[in-house]
């Protein structure tokens, strides 16, 4: 990477070293920059990290306090190109087609608590395992037996990138599970005050195995999910694995955080696992992804109204499609079922036809939370939450 294809004819003889040498000419650099902006206020993000990408370079660096970004060796390709900063969600620019004449960019970052993990944006990784700490990166597969991975080959499909953190993130299985120890992974800060009901959710990946028992058997280790406001700490999320000759997966967490403990403006979340019981001698593999933050309440499927509108969804959660009960008072030949996202975006609507029945929505899609209501004659009901796993 980085120099011209260059083809040369060599002879070999039988049991003759043969020395060739052979001199590439350098590809043409060019200096590239950029600026990433605030959504909102169009103001450059400072101190926001920037990934530029493609099959052969990548290149990390880190605006400066106007937003603003420059590499100044940079190869002419099609690039990928994130940027992110925490407090922000991370935003990517695809099939980006750069040149000499073509070496300028912007992006622009909508805030938000996410955090999706193509990017290096703080989280501090402590403990004291002999070995598989948590480390960033792009998680290399390790399927010691058809179909079970002890180590996924792929983050979550649902978020930017292909990065998470996971423990131990080698191709050797004996050098990268987690062992004899704790392994801590903590986020920076982050601000729940005013939000009506605050909420978090994340992906986990976990196997474990107790390698003493003839034959092995799932581990007794637990990856631990606790929160903090700054004064006091709490176990929100105990994960378990518990089936060594099942497939382990992506798992995901929805958690309303006004059950847990009172929001702060000094929040962190923290992943833990390591060694519950030093008689058992058990390794683990431990994945984390796609960290969010927001509130609840979606304010773009708009207020409710007490519309006599009645409505369940099930099941709940729901592994992919799923059905609504309706009944409405008022009838005036028509209805809408709606289907928005967490973000407050309408990604399903269907035509009703009667007065009272049964739906089946939600054919495509993906792993997340959604919220669905109906209207009829000017008036809406209640949203409620779905999650589709």
């Amino acid at each position: 990477a980085g120099y011209l294809p260059f083809t040369t004819p060599g002879t070999l003889e039988n049991g003759v070293v043969t020395e060739l040498n052979v001199a590439l000419q350098s590809l043409p650099t060019f200096s590239f920059s950029g600026k990433v902006k605030d959504a909102a206020s169009g103001e450059g993000v400072p101190g926001a990290k920037i990934q530029v990408l493609n099959d052969d370079f990548t290149f990390n660096i880190e605006a400066d306090a106007q937003g603003n970004f420059a590499i100044p060796a940079f190869y002419a390709g099609n690039y990928d190109l994130l940027a992110g900063k925490w407090g922000y969600k991370t935003a990517q620019l695809t099939s980006q087609d750069f040149s000499e004449t073509n070496n300028s960019t912007e992006i622009t970052l909508e805030k938000g608590i996410e955090d999706v993990f193509s990017l290096d944006l703080g989280w501090t990784v402590e403990g004291d395992a002999v070995q598989g700490h948590f480390e960033l990166g792009d998680p290399i597969g390790i399927e010691p037996q058809a179909g079970i991975f002890v180590q996924p080959e792929n983050d979550v499909p649902q978020d930017l990138g292909n990065s998470c953190y996971i423990t131990g993130n080698v191709s050797d299985l004996q050098a990268g599970v987690q062992i004899n120890g704790t392994t801590r992974l903590t986020s920076p800060e982050f601000d729940l005050t005013g939000m009506i009901e605050p909420t978090i959710s994340y992906y986990t990946w976990l196997l474990t195995a107790n390698i003493t028992s003839n034959p092995p058997t799932a581990g007794n280790e637990q990856l631990i999910v606790k929160l903090t406001n700054g004064t006091q700490t709490v176990t929100v999320d105990k994960i378990n694995f518990t089936n060594l000759f099942s497939p382990a997966f992506w798992k995901f967490k929805e958690i309303n955080v006004l059950d847990t403990i009172m929001p702060t403006a000094t929040m962190r979340i923290i992943f833990e696992i390591g060694d519950s019981d030093p008689n058992f001698l058990d390794i683990a593999e431990a994945g984390v992804d796609f960290f969010r933050a927001w509130d609840a309440l979606p304010s773009a499927a708009g207020e409710p109204e007490k519309s006599g509108i009645a409505l369940s969804v099930f099941p709940n959660p729901a592994a992919g499609e799923f059905f609504v009960n309706y009944k409405l008072d008022e009838w005036q030949g028509t209805g809408k079922l709606l289907v928005y996202n967490f973000l407050g975006q309408l990604v399903e609507s269907q035509s009703l036809q009667f007065q009272e029945g049964k739906v089946m929505a939600g054919q495509g899609l993906e792993a997340g939370i959604y919220f669905v209501k109906i209207e009829v004659a000017g008036k809406s009901s209640e949203a409620v939450k779905l999650i589709v796993e």
